[in-house]
């Protein structure tokens, strides 16, 4: 059996794997990813992208790319109807209130409200993007990187022996024995590693089985201009689910239930699926249109007991599956992988402490508890104005209590779901303000894979920027009138609470790590002292 060593080895090939890949390769990490299926996923399956996934997409190269597959905005909206060309029983949603108010508002008005709702406190926005596209394009980047990826390869074992973690791999029929440090479990909701490490999934499993037909109907684009929608809810005596817009030019999916107790795919054979279509449709039998592929799928609400088990480590579906109510499933996995992706780093590059690994479960395990009970609200439509409007959880959730965060006894804002508050509260994500008058850079745009401390172009912030040069990576920025930042709006001067002579620390993940509010007797030893808690050295 052919033999090889890596540092890293990701067990699966889809968002948060090859997330896992490009943020690996963004610090400097080589690893070997492996996908069982041939290919990147051909079903579209999930499709929101959130605000803060967009931002690291901006921070990746392809938020403009995920957009040009996007629905255009304003299609965005939710209704209920008989069918999708049939009668309309409802509005849903914040936005319903001014849509119905004035029937003379535009298209781009209503694209507008949705903007100033959701991308005040960002240069991104959230974005309906069908995940065999993102998929595509998180390959092209981790194509570019350090990263050996291997798809039609299936990891068949996982075995940790000492310090190093063991994974037999087959493809066309060969093994293959790699050695890891580490390995990454991104292998969906089914996953084979999980299982072989004996960590149990807790939460609800009985919320609905469903099928999901993936549908090519270029036709209804047309039938629909005058009332676009991104989701439509069937509402009919005999048919009971969703059809998804996924990019306005004619792919379209429908979900509805199923009972695979007494029920089989054998059951669903092209013509009945291709008649359930038109039904949902509402277009008349002579609509022409093209099943794709059909996939099964049972709604559940479970996070795992624990993130890790030794060096092997669980992220995306494998450690967390939602209902789709939200769109949560995804996005997390992809900030899964953003969060753990720079603390393996710091142990494989020796610039922190193995249990600076621990936080990985603390820090993202909440907000996947918090995204499962959520996603159980909505599904159960209890969740307000929150389901379709969720800004707050999309960029205020915090690692407010981890111990790679420094508290400086300040309170965080409070959480609410809808509506985000900025601040620069250590664990919450560095707020975005525009630095340039002409809303092209970011404060976004300064962090993303390295440590960055943040200071005014005063005498005293050189003084702190003077001391950032470490073993760890890390960058000195100034923000302020005369560097090479202005703040035109004063805003980050507001948020930050720095003065002429305080510090911020954010972390590679956007996160907050540390804050000193003026400038400290001794500069050189609150940074080092700083950095020593955060990276649990």
């Amino acid at each position: 059996m052919k033999t090889r060593e890596t540092p890293v080895l990701i067990v699966g090939g889809g968002p948060t794997g090859l997330a896992a890949s490009i943020c690996l390769s963004r610090h400097g990490v080589s690893h070997v990813l492996v996908e069982r299926h041939s290919s990147t996923a051909v079903h579209p399956q999930a499709h929101v992208v959130n605000t803060r996934t967009m931002e690291l997409f901006r921070a990746w190269g392809i938020a403009s790319a995920v957009r040009a597959d996007s629905l255009p905005i304003e299609q965005y909206g939710v209704r209920i109807v008989r069918s999708v060309c049939g009668e309309q029983i409802a509005n849903l949603g914040p936005e319903a209130q001014i849509l119905d108010a004035d029937e003379r508002q535009t298209l781009e008005a209503k694209a507008a409200t949705r903007r100033r709702a959701h991308g005040g406190p960002s240069p991104e926005e959230l974005t309906s993007c069908a995940q065999d596209c993102v998929e595509q394009h998180l390959l092209e980047v981790a194509q570019r990187g350090l990263g050996d990826l291997h798809f039609s390869t299936t990891c068949t074992s996982v075995s940790q022996v000492g310090d190093r973690v063991e994974a037999t791999l087959e493809h066309d029929g060969i093994d293959t024995l790699v050695r890891a440090e580490w390995v990454i479990a991104a292998d969906g909701s089914r996953s084979r590693t999980r299982d072989a490490l004996g960590i149990t999934m807790q939460g609800e499993t009985g919320l609905g089985d469903l099928l999901n037909l993936y549908v090519r109907c270029p036709a209804l684009v047309d039938m629909v201009r005058e009332r676009p929608a991104l989701l439509y809810f069937l509402a009919s005596d005999d048919l009971t689910g969703a059809v998804i817009n996924m990019d306005g030019r004619g792919r379209w999916v429908v979900n509805f239930l199923w009972d695979p107790e007494n029920e089989t795919l054998d059951d669903y054979p092209k013509r009945r699926c291709e008649q359930i279509a038109r039904k949902a449709f509402g277009g008349g039998d002579e609509l022409e249109l093209e099943v794709v592929s059909v996939l099964p799928w049972r709604m559940t609400a479970l996070v795992a007991e624990r993130y890790r088990d030794g060096r092997v480590l669980l992220a995306g579906d494998a450690a967390h599956a939602f209902p789709p109510t939200g769109g949560f499933g995804m996005n997390s996995g992809i900030q899964d992988a953003h969060n753990l992706a720079w603390k393996l780093a710091g142990v494989l590059q020796d610039w922190a402490s193995e249990n600076l690994i621990d936080t990985y479960e603390s820090e993202r395990r909440s907000v996947a508890t918090f995204n499962c009970e959520q996603s159980v609200r909505n599904a159960k439509g209890k969740g307000g104005s929150g389901h379709f409007f969720h800004l707050g959880q999309d960029l205020g959730f915090r690692y407010c209590d981890s111990a790679a965060v420094i508290p400086d006894g300040t309170a965080p804002p409070p959480f609410d779901v809808e509506k985000y508050t900025p601040s620069c509260v250590p664990g919450v994500r560095a707020p975005h303000v525009w630095l340039d008058d002409r809303g092209k850079t970011s404060t976004l745009d300064l962090f993303g894979d390295r440590f960055v401390l943040v200071t005014s172009p005063t005498k005293a912030g050189k003084r702190w920027a003077g001391i950032a040069r470490t073993s760890v990576p890390m960058r000195s920025v100034s923000i302020g009138a005369g560097s090479d930042h202005a703040d035109p709006s004063g805003d980050w001067a507001r948020l930050s609470e720095l003065g002429d002579e305080g510090a911020l620390l954010v972390r590679p993940d956007g996160h907050v790590g540390w804050r000193s509010r003026g400038l400290h007797p001794d500069p050189h030893a609150a940074l080092a002292a700083a950095l020593a808690k955060l990276l649990g050295n």
